[in-house]
């Protein structure tokens, strides 16, 4: 994603035409922000993961159910960390946290 981000820039300073210099084109490929392909690709390994718990919990079911509902609990947390990065939900909470505190 790095490398995405760093031929982003090259390529934008080599052609200044077309898609390369669309504002709404300029930080896709950039690491530090949200609704970007590295943030989507992130979200996508955080699903993979919450995915192989409830993997791990389908197997835990037959041996211990107290076990397996950790599993699940830790499954839904990774399913709710990839939407998160994916989609920046924590974003959405800035302003009324902000507000609640006073700044």
């Amino acid at each position: 994603m790095h490398l995405l981000n760093a031929w982003h820039k090259l390529s934008h300073r080599i052609v200044d035409t077309g898609y390369w210099s669309d504002p709404n084109n300029s930080n896709i490929f950039s690491v530090q922000g949200e609704r970007t392909l590295p943030a989507w690709y992130s979200g996508v390994m955080i699903w993979s993961a919450g995915l192989g718990l409830i993997i791990l919990m389908n197997f835990e079911l037959k041996r211990n159910r107290l076990t397996a509902m950790f599993w699940g609990l830790l499954a839904l947390t990774f399913f709710y960390l990839s939407a998160d990065e994916a989609l920046g939900l924590h974003e959405k909470l800035n302003a009324p946290a902000r507000q609640m505190l006073g700044n």
